[in-house]
């Protein structure tokens, strides 16, 4: 029944993927990084911003086939981001222990809908749903959206030039996207409340240029970070940069503790807590890449930088704050 399962999520991606690389699209102008980020949820586990490359299709299809996500390879991978300019992603952690986690997913690029919808139509893995009036909060909001079974998503194309997609449920995206700002839809003369303010995100993540990844963790007190690296860590946030060099990956860093007393002190546990973390992930020779980095300490915050990584090692030490798994 499994591998059933999976032959079936498999024909899913691949409609999806032949269905998004169809076609062409005059497109709508470019939203600022902001907008976009809006329509993710305020209380995930860790926000991702991807630059696309044409090196990054391996670093995101080793992120999900070492979490269970593997339906789409890496050349698969290569025909979706060749229509994607930026991608913006959370995971939010499960409500209860062995739960399912959600992770939502807005992308920018260019999405020819009517081709789309054709051949999502025409592919007995994906149903078209309609939008429920009450989830309608303007004259924006898309009217219907996609849902596949097999590769348990839903997924959205309210214009040619944005996608958005879920393992859980897209219409809190679709509503956070017919809001206009200062608009009353809720019929009493008060300002809509969803999609109102967005996720609290650096201004590192809302900056163009960006590098090809960034990976912002806001609450190091979670119960999940507590699992990882136990309790009494000073760390408040992290974010994590991946810069492509000639030889792979350099990962650079930011964390912010609770206090420049707590920096100093951490300053020395550093590099015990990322020797820990890559050989969570499967990472070889810990010791002799962390000599190549470089640590320095301003005020509350300690910066990193110099670790030379491949794509599938980035992928893997993801994969080890995400708990061993995207959402699946």
């Amino acid at each position: 029944m499994k591998g059933r399962r999976g032959i079936l999520a498999g024909a899913a991606a691949l409609a999806l993927t032949a269905a998004l690389m169809s076609g062409c699209a005059t497109l709508p102008s470019r939203r600022s990084v902001g907008d976009v980020a809006a329509l993710l949820p305020e209380d995930a586990f860790v926000y991702l911003r991807l630059e696309p490359t044409a090196q990054s299709a391996e670093l995101w299809s080793g992120l999900l086939a070492s979490t269970g996500r593997g339906e789409l390879a890496a050349e698969d991978f290569a025909r979706l981001l060749e229509r994607m300019d930026r991608v913006l992603a959370a995971v939010t952690a499960a409500p209860e222990a062995g739960g399912r986690a959600s992770l939502d997913l807005a992308a920018e690029g260019s999405f020819p809908s009517a081709a789309i919808e054709l051949n999502l139509g025409a592919s007995d893995q994906w149903a078209k749903i309609r939008v429920p009036r009450s989830s309608r909060r303007s004259w924006r909001t898309p009217r219907t959206y996609w849902a596949s079974e097999q590769m348990g998503v839903e997924m959205c194309l309210p214009d040619r030039r944005l996608l958005l997609l879920s393992n859980t449920a897209v219409l809190p995206m679709i509503e956070r996207w017919g809001v206009e700002p200062g608009t009353d839809t809720s019929g009493d003369g008060e300002a809509p409340d969803a999609g109102a303010a967005g996720p609290r995100l650096p201004q590192r993540m809302l900056t163009d240029p960006a590098p090809e990844l960034l990976a912002y963790f806001p609450d190091f007190q979670s119960g999940r970070m507590e699992a990882l690296l136990g309790r009494g860590l000073p760390v408040r946030s992290l974010l994590l940069e991946a810069l492509r060099v000639d030889q792979g990956v350099e990962l650079r860093g930011e964390f912010v503790l609770e206090r420049e007393e707590s920096a100093r002190a951490f300053d020395m546990a550093l590099r015990f807590v990322l020797l820990y973390l890559m050989k969570q992930g499967d990472i070889q020779d810990g010791m002799r890449r962390l000599a190549s980095l470089s640590i320095e300490q301003e005020g509350a915050a300690i910066r990193l930088a110099g670790l030379r990584l491949t794509d599938q090692e980035i992928a893997s030490l993801l994969a080890v704050f995400l708990g061993g798994g995207l959402p699946g």
